[in-house]
């Protein structure tokens, strides 16, 4: 894990972006090349496209952020994943579905962000710094 683990980013959030972003990948190809192999039946398959776009630009910068080992594209995936769920949120709340998966995904990725680039890192070389 180490070879693949980015200095100051724990080896959960690291097992996180590599489950997610091999999630993100995966299902964004498959819809793409069939939306119904999903969730998604043919009448919505220009939807579901759109969302085979969005879970494979996600997945990519996740697993980019894995491969460059830099906590500064970390936190961008996890702000980006939390900003899809935050999409997913409002529109399970406006169609009456359940908010849990979206609310669970939200928090995980705060938790994250707070390991990365929140908690104290004083005396660190790793420590995120201002541009």
């Amino acid at each position: 894990m180490k070879r693949v683990r980015a200095a100051g980013v724990p080896v959960w959030v690291t097992i996180f972006a590599i489950v997610m972003g091999a999630l993100g990948l995966a299902f964004g190809v498959a819809a793409l090349i069939d939306p119904a192999s999903l969730f998604f039946t043919e009448a919505d398959d220009a939807l579901g496209q759109r969302w085979a776009g969005r879970q494979l630009g996600l997945g990519i910068v996740t697993i980019g952020a894995v491969v460059m080992r830099s906590r500064s594209v970390y936190v961008l995936a996890l702000l980006a994943g939390i900003a899809r769920e935050l999409g997913d949120l409002v529109a399970a709340v406006t169609d009456d579905f359940t908010t849990v998966p979206a609310i669970t995904f939200i928090l995980i990725g705060i938790a994250a962000i707070i390991h990365i680039a929140i908690l104290p890192t004083s005396g660190r070389a790793d420590a995120l710094q201002p541009a």
